[in-house]
């Protein structure tokens, strides 16, 4: 969105600068103020520790800019920088050529988020733009026209290849390749599928990642996950798309990693099975031992469309058998069975005996979410979910966006963008189909009341272990 409308917005709700400006001057000028300490006297650790509060989708600018406000502050953001790494995908060569640089800086990276969106492939419905490769927008070959769906590999830049440790790596493939075979695999896809093999390289290399973060990821740009499928997929829409030499990664991740965000948008990747009449979820999490939160599309979880008002309790085996935190995006009807039969199951005490609370983003709004509810015979669905979770003690927490909402038009999970406070510009993205050039002239008041609907149209309700009402934002 253009940034005038969010300044003419903010500036009609927020203090004026004029007004802070006089405020900062009569600190200045008070006469204990040469005695006041200043945030430079902190010690690292305390700069770090607020520097770690950056998040969002401008973390990095908003460091980079930390950086260059004194020599004080320009390790202390690099560091920040380095421990919680966030970057896209296609420029994981340069990261790790930093890494290389600082290499006492791997042990302390516990949080990696990597981005990979849509922006640029496909426009606001899902359609892929006119003259945009699927896979990084990189340049096609004379002649070539590749399927909207195609997974393209991507060769490594000659400058790069020049600078490889080549002995480094090599003992790094052959300590984590599952099988002999896939050594020679991994190491052709240094040069032929650079971004895949360098990026389970980095992921074995972090000897205390806690926390894998994909929210802002197209699944097509993360094979990696091919090698967690269900044993029920048996075809994919592109065979290229599987990476089974990155088998070993997974094995390396399952047993540490306590909080997984995984890719919530697969669009134009399909999946089908021969031996089953359906695909009842997608990936098995279930070697995951110590995952202790999951943030997941129910399209991954319940996966084929038109049978998912039908539970199979193959789903909530596949689930992290650990689990404490259940995060479900793109929430629609048939997740209500999800959920019974998740606290079914944790009532008999076969599973998901650690889990304390369920967190759903619905793709759509309130009220169409109860109508269809009731064309389906559902009278009070957010009360029949309050009495499961309650029966089951888990804590339960309901998100209704503004205008319907999914992860294809908003290019990254829909609890992400909450949490990152991103919500609105992108309801009002989705409102206006993706054009927002008609904003640029739009009146104040208007803006304004544009802004109040689909703030009005929200809706947010939790409830504890008891099913007593925690919180009510409506």
């Amino acid at each position: 969105m253009p940034l005038n409308i969010w300044e003419t917005y903010h500036q009609q709700h927020n203090p004026s600068t004029q007004t802070r400006s006089t405020l900062t001057h009569q600190i200045n000028c008070s006469p204990f103020a040469a005695d006041m300490a200043k945030i430079t006297d902190l010690a690292n650790e305390l700069l770090l520790k607020v520097a770690s509060h950056a998040r969002g989708r401008h973390r990095n600018s908003d460091l980079t800019s930390l950086s260059l406000v004194s020599r004080r502050f320009r390790p202390i953001a690099q560091e920040a920088l380095l421990q919680e790494p966030c970057f896209k995908l296609g420029l994981i060569h340069l990261f790790m050529l930093e890494a290389s640089r600082k290499d006492w800086v791997i042990p302390k990276i516990r949080s990696l988020e990597l981005w990979s969106t849509g922006e640029d492939r496909y426009d606001i419905r899902g359609n892929p733009l006119p003259g945009s490769s699927p896979l990084y927008n990189g340049p096609r070959r004379m002649g070539q026209t590749p399927r909207a769906a195609e997974y393209t590999k991507i060769p490594c830049p000659p400058e790069f290849f020049a600078r490889i440790d080549w002995d480094s790596f090599l003992a790094t493939i052959n300590h984590f390749s599952a099988r002999p075979e896939h050594v020679g695999l991994w190491l052709s896809a240094l040069n032929e599928d650079v971004i895949q093999g360098l990026l389970g390289i980095l992921l074995v290399s972090l000897p205390n990642l806690k926390e894998l973060r994909c929210a802002a990821v197209w699944l097509m740009d993360f094979p990696l996950l091919s090698n967690i499928l269900s044993a029920e997929v048996t075809g994919i829409s592109d065979p290229e798309w599987k990476h089974g030499y990155l088998a070993g990664v997974i094995n390396a991740l399952a047993p540490k990693l306590e909080i997984l965000e995984v890719p919530t948008n697969r669009w134009q990747l399909d999946f089908y099975s021969r031996v089953s009449s359906r695909v009842s979820s997608l990936f098995d999490l279930a070697p995951f031992i110590k995952l202790k939160e999951l943030n997941i599309s129910l399209k991954v979880l319940n996966y084929k469309y038109w049978d998912r008002m039908r539970l199979d309790p193959r789903a909530i085996v596949r689930l992290p058998p650990n689990l404490q935190v259940l995060r479900i995006s793109e929430g629609e009807l048939s997740t209500m069975l999800l959920i019974l039969g998740i606290c079914a199951a944790k009532n008999t005490g076969r599973v998901l005996q650690s889990l304390e609370r369920i967190e759903i983003f619905y793709s759509a709004v309130y009220l169409d979410f109860l109508r269809i509810s009731s064309l389906h015979g559902w009278l009070n669905p957010i009360q029949d979910l309050r009495e499961w979770c309650s029966s089951a003690q888990v804590s339960l927490s309901l998100y209704f966006p503004g205008v319907a909402l999914h992860t294809v038009n908003a290019d990254r999970s829909l609890w992400s963008l909450k949490d990152n406070q991103e919500l609105l510009p992108t309801e009002l993205k989705v409102f206006f189909r993706g054009d927002l050039s008609g904003l640029d002239g739009m009146d104040p008041h208007a803006l304004d009341e544009m802004v109040k609907h689909v703030l009005i149209s929200r809706k947010e309700i939790s409830f504890d272990a008891d099913g007593d009402i925690d919180m009510l934002d409506c």
